[in-house]
C-alpha cells in the first residue's frame, strides 16, 4: 500500500514541476528580451505626437513586436476593433513574468509617458548580473556534488539494503529531475542582459557577433552617408562569412531593386536569434523614422551590449574553468560505481552472514538471491544513473555529450564492472 501511495505521490509532484518549469522557462524567455522589447516600444512612441492614443498604439506595437508575447496581444487587437477598452484589455493580462507586469502596470499608472517605457534601470540588471555571477562556483560545487554522490549513494544503499526495483526506479527519475531542473535554474539561468551567452547554440553566437560588427560599422558610415549607402559601406567591411550571408539581399539593395524598409524586412527574416532579430527590429525602426539619429541611438546600443559582453565573459570564464573538473567526474564516477556494482555480491553475502542488526534495520539480503533479469536491471539502472550525471554535467559547462563519449563512459563502466566481478571471483576461490 505505501509503493502506489509514493508512486502517485511522486507522480502528481511530476506533473506539476513539469508545468512550473514549463510557465518559469517562458518568464525567463519574456524576461531575458524585455529590456530590447522596451528599447523598441521606446523608440516607436518617440516619433509620436502627443494627442495620439497612446494606450491603442502601444497594443498594435505589442502585436507586430517580434517577441514571445506578440500573439496573445494580436488577439487583443482583434477584441479592440470589436469595442473592448484597450486599458481593461491591458490591466487584464496574465503573464508569468513579473517584470514584464510591473512594466504594463508602470506604463498604465503613468499614461503610457515615454519616460517611462524604459523605467527599469540597466544598472540594476547588471548588479543582479554580477551577484549571481559571483556565486557561481559555490553553485556548481553543490551540483557536481550531487551528480557524483548520488549515484555512488545508490551503489552502496545496496550492500545495506534490499534491493527495490520500483523504489530504485522512483529514485532514479527523481534524481534526473533534480540535475535537470539544476542545470536550467540554477547554473543556466537566464542572465536578461543584451548580450547573447555560452549556452546559445554557436550558430546564434556567430550570428550575433557578426551581425553585432555589422552596427559597429553602420553607425560610423551614417555619420557620412545615407541609410542605403552606409548599409553597403558596412557590408563591405564586415566579416567574409557575414558577407556571404547578406549577399543575396545587399545585391538587391545595390541595384534598386530592395527599398530600405525591404531590405530590413528581408534582413530580419533571414537572422534566427531572438535577440538578433530584436537588434534588428531596432535597426528598423532607427533608420525608417529618424536616420538622422540612428548613428547616436545605435552606438548607445553597442556600448551597452559590448559591456554586457565583457559581464557574460566573466561567468564563461568561471564556467569553463570547471572543465577539467567534468573530465575528471565522467572518468571516475563510471568507474567506481562500476567497481561496487562488480563487487555487490561479495560485499552482500559478507554482510549477510554478519547477520546482525543496527537498531530496527536487518541486513540479511544477498544480491545472490536476485534473478539473472534483476541483476541486469540492476546494472542497467546503475548505467542509466552515471550517464545522467555525466551528461548533465557537460551541459552545465555548455558542451553538448558527443557519442563517443557516451560510449566511453559505458565501456569505462563495462570494463570496471568486469575487471572487479573476475578479480572478486579469484579472490574468493582463493579463500576456498
Amino acid at each position: 500500500m505505501l509503493i502506489p501511495l509514493t508512486i502517485f505521490f511522486f507522480l502528481q509532484r511530476i506533473l506539476a514541476r513539469i508545468f512550473e518549469i514549463y510557465f518559469k522557462k517562458k518568464a525567463e524567455i519574456i524576461d531575458g528580451l524585455l529590456y530590447l522589447m522596451k528599447h523598441n516600444m521606446k523608440l516607436y512612441f518617440s516619433f509620436l505626437p502627443d494627442t495620439f492614443d497612446l494606450c491603442s498604439y502601444f497594443v498594435k506595437i505589442m502585436a507586430n513586436l517580434n517577441s514571445p508575447i506578440s500573439s496573445d496581444f494580436k488577439d487583443y487587437l482583434v477584441k479592440m476593433h470589436l469595442g473592448n477598452n484597450p486599458e481593461t484589455l491591458i490591466q487584464e493580462y496574465r503573464t508569468p513574468s513579473s517584470a514584464l507586469k510591473n512594466y504594463l502596470n508602470n506604463l498604465l499608472n503613468t499614461n503610457f509617458r515615454l519616460e517611462n517605457m524604459m523605467e527599469s534601470n540597466i544598472q540594476d540588471i547588471e548588479n543582479s548580473f554580477k551577484q549571481f555571477t559571483n556565486s557561481l562556483e559555490s553553485r556548481m560545487s553543490i551540483f557536481f556534488f550531487l551528480g557524483v554522490f548520488i549515484p555512488l549513494g545508490l551503489s552502496l544503499s545496496l550492500i545495506i539494503s534490499s534491493y527495490n526495483p520500483i523504489l530504485f526506479f522512483v529514485v532514479l527519475l527523481l534524481f534526473f529531475f533534480v540535475l535537470r531542473g539544476l542545470t536550467r535554474s540554477f547554473i543556466r539561468k537566464n542572465s536578461f542582459l543584451l548580450s547573447i551567452s555560452l549556452y546559445d547554440s554557436k550558430e546564434i553566437r556567430e550570428e550575433y557577433q557578426d551581425f553585432l560588427k555589422f552596427l559597429s560599422l553602420l553607425s560610423i558610415n551614417l555619420l557620412h552617408f545615407n541609410p542605403e549607402n552606409a548599409i553597403i559601406k558596412a557590408y563591405e567591411n564586415t566579416s567574409r562569412s557575414f558577407q556571404e550571408f547578406l549577399f543575396p539581399i545587399v545585391l538587391k539593395l545595390k541595384t534598386f531593386n530592395y527599398s530600405l524598409e525591404s531590405f530590413l524586412a528581408q534582413l530580419f527574416d533571414s537572422l534566427k536569434g531572438k535577440k538578433t532579430q530584436l537588434l534588428c527590429e531596432s535597426l528598423n525602426i532607427m533608420l525608417t523614422n529618424d536616420s538622422y539619429n540612428a548613428a547616436i541611438n545605435l552606438k548607445a546600443i553597442i556600448k551597452t551590449i559590448k559591456r554586457h559582453l565583457l559581464l557574460e565573459q566573466e561567468r564563461t570564464n568561471i564556467i569553463k574553468g570547471q572543465n577539467f573538473k567534468v573530465k575528471v567526474f565522467q572518468f571516475i564516477l563510471p568507474l567506481i560505481v562500476g567497481i561496487f556494482s562488480g563487487i555487490l555480491p561479495i560485499m552482500t553475502k559478507m554482510v549477510a552472514d554478519f547477520d546482525y542488526d543496527i537498531g530496527m534495520l536487518s541486513l540479511p539480503f544477498e544480491i545472490s538471491n536476485l534473478t539473472q533479469m534483476e541483476l541486469i536491471l540492476l546494472i542497467i539502472m546503475q548505467i542509466v544513473c552515471v550517464l545522467i550525471s555525466c551528461i548533465y554535467f557537460s551541459r552545465s559547462i555548455g558542451d553538448k555529450m558527443k557519442v563517443i563519449n557516451l560510449i566511453t563512459i559505458l565501456l569505462i563502466f563495462i570494463c570496471s564492472y568486469a575487471l572487479s566481478s573476475v578479480f572478486i571471483n579469484l579472490f574468493t576461490l582463493n579463500l576456498i
